[in-house]
């Protein structure tokens, strides 16, 4: 992997363990319209979309989506500091680090922009960020919010390096040419898959994805 320029962190599961509070308020808002509750397993299958998207997937009316995520985006703010109260023990001091050295920090996620906004507010965290990428309502759009990234910010891809847990963000960056750093410490089921389509570059905790980085950068 060449020398960095810049770093692109996912947040869920990267730098903060939401999933737990995304599922449980998801299935809260669409409570009225689907009686079952949304399993982690599920709620990680159908990711790819913001929330609003993983609800109108859900429901099939746009016009109940909307308002059920209103009622989302309300259950999210009011349960956050108790179900979310900071980044993953280690994220905060490592952006801090990052920052000293002036190192460049963008957010790039498939959550909505809303969601997004709340957590960072809560967490006193924009500051961290020179520019902050989110989501798409019908489906992951990770490879051309890369490739808008690189284009307004003047990289080129290779400077690059994005930080992500997911399975389905490792072919995304290859499509966008851009190298991607795996993490698997909120979810250590994915470790093994990770593996072998990351081909080893993964970390399974915030000090080896910080000795990771500081190697490239």
């Amino acid at each position: 992997m060449n020398k960095k320029k810049a770093i692109v962190f996912d947040f869920d599961g990267t730098l903060a363990n939401s999933f737990p509070l995304v599922t449980k308020e998801i299935t809260e808002a669409i409570a009225l319209f689907r009686k079952e509750p949304l399993t982690d397993e599920e709620a990680r299958t159908i990711y790819g979309p913001t929330e609003e998207g993983i609800i109108l997937k859900l429901i099939k009316d746009e016009g109940l989506a909307k308002e059920s995520f209103l009622r989302y985006l309300d259950l999210y703010n009011k349960n956050h500091d108790e179900m979310l109260p900071d980044f993953i023990p280690g994220i905060r001091e490592l952006l801090e680090e990052l920052n000293c050295k002036n190192i460049p920090i963008y957010l790039l996620t498939g959550r909505s922009k809303e969601s997004t906004m709340i957590t960072l507010t809560k967490f006193n965290a924009f500051k961290y960020f020179k520019a902050i990428y989110t989501g798409g309502l019908y489906g992951e759009v990770k490879e051309e919010l890369l490739n808008e990234l690189a284009s307004i910010h003047h990289f080129n891809k290779e400077d690059l390096v994005y930080i992500g847990d997911s399975l389905h963000d490792v072919p995304q960056c290859r499509r966008a040419n851009v190298d991607i750093i795996s993490v698997s410490y909120a979810n250590t089921d994915s470790y093994e898959k990770l593996e072998e389509i990351s081909k080893g570059n993964v970390a399974k905790t915030v000090e080896e994805l910080k000795a990771k980085l500081f190697r490239i950068l």
